[in-house]
């Protein structure tokens, strides 16, 4: 039994939570919401494979002793799937440190970001280590009849969810493009 991570699986990724879930594998979902992280306890059908760690990734120390002692239960990370703000970047890093330094063979981060990792040097990527592949993630926009509107947390679940069953290197959410049409 393999062993997955997901940051930020309980607001707009909480049906990739789910769906990850199924697929059989330890799945430690890590938010700051302790009330949504039980609330997707509830909704996961079989929660005996399910790790649940209530905190702010922006603490380093704290994420990276969790995920730490998370390996240590459940065994090393083979996928990782990260929402995190760009506020944190350092807390990106450490967690790739730390899942790199943890996994024996490889092991693949698929990285969800904003719309604004579509435009040249707008978003500090991770430093990656030989054994981890990188997938990237952008979530877009949807336009219709001239009018655009942000992607529904539905649309986003299955693009990621869709990255995930393809193991997709880049993968664009909706659209990036024309720019000025943003919402």
């Amino acid at each position: 039994m393999g062993h997955d991570v997901i940051v930020g699986g309980t607001g707009m990724l909480k049906d990739v939570s789910i769906w990850l879930a199924s697929q059989g594998n330890h799945l430690t979902v890590i938010g700051r919401n302790h009330d949504r992280l039980l609330q997707l306890e509830r909704e996961v059908p079989d929660s005996g494979n399910l790790n649940l760690l209530s905190l702010d990734y922006h603490n380093v120390d704290q994420l990276t002793n969790a995920v730490l002692q998370a390996i240590k239960v459940h065994g090393p990370v083979s996928r990782a799937v990260v929402w995190m703000h760009s506020t944190a970047n350092d807390a990106l890093q450490a967690l790739v440190d730390c899942l790199s330094s943890t996994v024996q063979d490889t092991w693949s981060l698929y990285h969800v970001l904003g719309s604004a990792a579509s435009r040249p040097n707008a978003v500090t990527r991770p430093e990656l280590r030989g054994n981890c592949h990188y997938h990237e993630i952008i979530l877009g926009f949807n336009m219709r009849s001239g009018i655009s509107r942000w992607l529904t947390h539905n649309e986003i679940s299955t693009g990621v969810i869709h990255a995930l069953e393809h193991e997709a290197r880049e993968t664009i959410v909706g659209i990036v493009e024309p720019w000025e049409k943003r919402p």
